[in-house]
């Protein structure tokens, strides 16, 4: 107290810097991504970006190809900032414990453990306070929807032992899936509680199955970027107690490389962590 007057709290005046600090680099970050997008547009509209080079060369600069990529990633930065979100990426061999860790990091079994199927993609854990039910979250459900529609024309033209070899050789019950292929019933973008999340993985990872057994591309390509994958929104129990602060965490939890089907993997997640800067570990 002086003349009267209370001095402001130490750790307010910090915090507010800190606060304020963060604000004005993300500010300045977001106009470095907005000049950057409007010069390659203008690069682009005016013909002056090159063909890929000739028999698959390695060129320094963009092409044609590589933009799309490139405008990608600076919308992956784009989201980044906005969110200020900090992403943790879990990778590790199949069995190696990564589900384990999560969800010991999360406080409750939000992932299936070894002895249950996990999703062939990338599946994104967001700590979401009051989320004390998880939810899982699919951004775009439209390649999902169109893959059931190929299945269900590429299996009309081979017999059931489909089926029993991918139940067999997985030791999985495909049923679940082989109704929503026969019946063409669609994925939607919501759905609560760890049955459904759990089962809901459990389909993604027989359908990526199913696609190497009839030679069927599976859409790894439409989930390449960290806002599309599949996000489960749960409050981190250990995070549950502590005041509410700038920005937020999510861990990204990832198939192991030598499952079946994974050779897209290292590409997803290279894109991934040129995109939004990861930060990885083996679990």
């Amino acid at each position: 107290m002086r003349d009267g007057l209370r001095q402001p709290d130490a750790g307010t005046t910090v915090g507010t810097k800190v606060g304020v600090s963060i604000d004005n680099l993300r500010e300045e970050a977001l106009r470095q991504l907005t000049l950057m997008t409007r010069l390659l547009n203008a690069a682009q509209s005016q013909g002056l970006v090159e063909a890929p080079a000739a028999q698959g060369a390695s060129r320094a600069t963009l092409d044609t190809d590589s933009i799309a990529a490139t405008f990608d990633i600076l919308a992956h930065e784009r989201s980044k900032l906005d969110n200020l979100e900090m992403v943790l990426a879990v990778v590790g061999p199949m069995k190696a414990g990564k589900s384990t860790t999560i969800n010991a990091i999360v406080g409750a079994e939000v992932l299936p453990n070894r002895n249950r199927a996990m999703t062939a993609l990338p599946t994104l854990i967001r700590h979401t306070p009051g989320a004390t039910r998880p939810r899982l979250l699919l951004a775009k459900t439209e390649p999902l929807n169109k893959l059931i529609s190929t299945l269900r024309r590429t299996l009309k033209s081979r017999g059931p032992d489909v089926w029993d070899r991918l139940a067999t050789v997985h030791e999985t019950d495909v049923e679940v899936l082989r109704n929503r292929v026969r019946r063409s019933l669609p994925f939607v973008g919501r759905y609560e509680g760890e049955e459904a999340v759990y089962a809901i993985l459990k389909e993604l990872n027989d359908a990526a199955r199913l696609c190497v057994e009839l030679n069927v591309r599976f859409p790894f390509r439409q989930y390449a970027g960290i806002e599309t994958l599949p996000t489960i929104e749960v409050e981190f129990a250990h995070l549950s107690s502590l005041p509410a602060t700038q920005g937020r965490l999510a861990l990204l939890d990832t198939p192991g490389p030598n499952e079946a089907g994974q050779l897209h993997l290292g590409r997803m997640l290279t894109r991934c962590a040129a995109s939004l800067g990861l930060q990885a570990g083996e679990g």
